[in-house]
């Protein structure tokens, strides 16, 4: 462990070695959170307990320091504490009246927005097509609210990524589900919706552009995240804004892999 990061260090050499090394290497390119050192002919690179899948698979079976095991164990600590906060007793902090909404979310999603809020609103919401994804979002929206501290950060706006046919489903989805014309509308109006090919092109103007979102989400996410190689795929990753999440039934209807 090194500031804050997982230090790895690969041997040097040729065949497998050389082959190990640009494996991890290929990883930096995709995962802004992984790093390598210049100079050091890739042998040495740094990335965050969130990688540590990704740095396996790549590379296999690793020894790990003590101060790296405890990091990790800490990290996983940390996952186990989002299961625990999907229980049935936890999700009832989600209920209507505390989120200002005009319905109780399903069990799934309240389970989907407590999970979210337990790992600071990141990460993949994969509910099955029906469930309701849309309203995780404007629940998990609602729930940000709430939280004063965190609506001061970066622009204290959301930012909503879908395909042109859906961008007009959002807003009606606020007024269904927010309780009170007023808020739903105070919603709308700080909530900005941009297509795939919009948030592409903003980022090629401005590469810090949507790093300052308070929270951005990612509808229909499989359809534009599933290549690592895809140029949509290298943008996102690369968006440093604080709470990503995407949106998605892929997992449920082909593998949790893609």
């Amino acid at each position: 462990v090194d500031q804050g990061k997982l230090l790895l260090t690969l041997e040097g050499g040729t065949g497998s070695s050389a082959m190990l090394r640009q494996s991890v290497r290929q990883l930096t390119k995709v995962v802004p959170s992984i790093t390598y050192d210049e100079g050091t002919k890739n042998r040495v690179f740094r990335f965050d307990p969130k990688d540590f899948a990704a740095i396996r698979e790549a590379i296999g079976a690793m020894a790990l320091s003590n101060a790296a095991s405890r990091m990790l164990q800490k990290y996983f600590d940390k996952l186990a504490k989002a299961e625990r906060a999907t229980s049935k007793q936890s999700i009832k902090r989600y209920s209507k009246e505390k989120l200002g909404l005009t319905v109780n979310l399903r069990e799934q999603q309240a389970q989907a927005v407590a999970w979210l809020d337990a790992n600071d609103n990141t990460g993949i919401c994969a509910l099955d097509t029906g469930v309701g994804k849309t309203g995780v979002a404007v629940a998990t929206m609602q729930n940000l609210r709430r939280k004063p501290d965190v609506m001061k950060e970066g622009n204290g706006r959301f930012l909503f990524v879908c395909k042109r046919a859906l961008a007009g489903n959002l807003p009606k989805e606020i007024f269904k589900f927010v309780a009170g014309d007023v808020e739903a509308k105070e919603l709308v109006d700080m909530t900005d919706i941009v297509t795939y090919f919009g948030f592409s092109k903003n980022r090629d103007k401005d590469e810090k552009w949507g790093d300052d979102y308070v929270a951005i989400f990612f509808d229909e996410a499989h359809e534009r995240l599933k290549k690592k190689e895809s140029a949509f795929y290298k943008k996102i990753s690369a968006c440093k804004a604080k709470r990503k999440i995407l949106l998605t039934a892929s997992p449920m209807v082909r593998s949790p892999k893609e």
